[in-house]
């Protein structure tokens, strides 16, 4: 992962610095205890322990600024977001002939463009996290 730059340092140890900067990479908290720790069973361990740092508001507090600097660094809002995701609404409606799965309507007699579901899936991926 690229270097952050946070600005504001939230006072951690080296192993919750490192669990927050693993766990903003996909959200999941005992992949990013595992990734941390060397834990290399599949127990319960490494659940707990991702459970019990992500009730530390020190570890919510560095989280967050790090995810403000990730959105800063990629120029990414939940603005650009629902304009991404309605662009691709809109698009599957002109060049689809199958039925919106948003509204249900039918959009008969268009020419068939290209399947937005991937475009689709990752944004709404982001917007998971924003």
């Amino acid at each position: 992962m690229a270097e952050l730059k946070v600005k504001e340092r939230v006072r951690l140890n080296e192993k919750e610095r490192l669990f927050c900067e693993q766990y903003v990479i996909d959200f999941n908290g005992r992949q990013a205890v595992l990734r941390t720790t060397g834990y290399t069973n599949d127990g319960p361990s490494a659940g707990v322990k991702a459970f019990r740092l992500l009730r530390r508001k020190r570890v919510l507090d560095y989280i967050d600024k790090l995810l403000a600097e990730i959105e800063q660094q990629l120029q990414i809002n939940r603005g650009w977001l629902v304009k991404e995701l309605l662009a691709n609404h809109e698009e599957a409606h002109e060049s689809s002939e199958r039925e919106c799965e948003k509204c249900g309507e039918v959009m008969e007699g268009v020419t068939p463009g290209r399947d937005l579901t991937a475009s689709t899936a990752a944004l709404n991926s982001i917007a998971k996290v924003m």
